[in-house]
């Protein structure tokens, strides 16, 4: 794949994510749930910005810009997103198919920048994609500790424990 259509691929990747969490952040019934999706609405958006600018440079003969010098941080909602599943708020609504379809697109995302990270001759390219990677695997990394919560909570109300 050609530099400029992996750009282009991975721009709407991050849109369409971005867009993904907004329409789960209107539909979310608990508040913290909801703060929480914008949040990484917002990520995906600065995303699809710095790949656009790289997009623009490639486009101009230049090469690609070094990723932020930025650390990623961990999540740390994860008070906000017990409190709601706490509350019954996560069950089986609107937020559990949201965290499961969330998952996918992360999943897919990480597949995306991993191989475009091995396929890249360009070292800042390189490390453009690898920087994506790790802040989508954190993503997923939340997502999934959500989804084990919401699972757990399941299995505790509905008595679904084998060993009691």
């Amino acid at each position: 794949m050609a530099v400029l259509e992996a750009l282009k691929e991975a721009i709407l990747s991050e849109r369409r994510a971005a867009a993904f969490y907004e329409t789960a952040a209107r539909n979310a019934h608990d508040g913290g749930v909801r703060s929480v999706f914008e949040t990484m609405a917002g990520e995906e958006k600065e995303h699809a910005r710095l790949l656009a600018r790289q997009w623009a440079s490639a486009v101009q003969g230049g090469g690609f810009e070094p990723p932020p010098d930025e650390p990623i941080q961990p999540r740390e909602d994860d008070a906000i997103v017990s409190h709601a599943i706490r509350n019954g708020m996560l069950a089986a609504g609107f937020e559990a198919g949201a965290i499961a379809a969330a998952m996918a697109l992360e999943e897919r995302a990480i597949a995306l920048y991993g191989s475009r990270a091995e396929l890249a001759a360009d070292p800042n390219e390189k490390k453009l994609y690898r920087w994506l990677a790790t802040w989508e695997k954190g993503h997923l990394e939340f997502l999934a500790r959500m989804d084990e919560q919401l699972r757990e909570s399941v299995w505790q109300d509905q008595n679904f424990w084998p060993f009691d």
